[in-house]
């Protein structure tokens, strides 16, 4: 009489370990790739809502804002870490001018920016 041993040889074990972790690999790397690409329009996001904020409030701001031109250095961000935000005046005619916030911010890949500009009506002073 011939005994048969049950159970599996190890060749057998490591070709399913292949079938499985070559999918779950993939499946890793598809949520990282998602995970970042959601970083990074987020973080495109908070710019573009920063750079219209800067625009809206030199919009607002007194009317003393527009006799000289409009400077402002880098400065950081309050309260929102890893951004910096410039503004500068481009051009300047009788009753408009010309004003580009432009806000940067840090991640892995490096520093990223981006430039908003608009048009702003000098009203008279008061």
């Amino acid at each position: 009489m011939v005994s048969r041993k049950r159970g599996f040889t190890i060749l057998e074990i490591l070709f399913m370990l292949f079938i499985v972790a070559v999918p779950l690999a993939g499946m890793v790397a598809t949520q990282y790739f998602v995970y970042s690409a959601g970083r990074k329009a987020e973080d495109r996001y908070k710019a573009s809502v920063i750079a219209a904020s800067l625009l809206e409030e030199a919009d607002l701001e007194s009317y003393e804002c527009f006799t000289d031109p409009l400077e402002r250095s880098r400065r950081a961000v309050p309260g929102i870490e890893r951004f910096s935000y410039e503004m500068e005046e481009l051009e300047r005619t009788s009753n408009l001018v010309e004003v580009q916030a432009k806000v940067f911010w840090q991640d892995q890949q490096g520093e990223h920016s981006l430039f908003l500009t608009t048009c702003l009506a000098l009203r008279p002073n008061p």
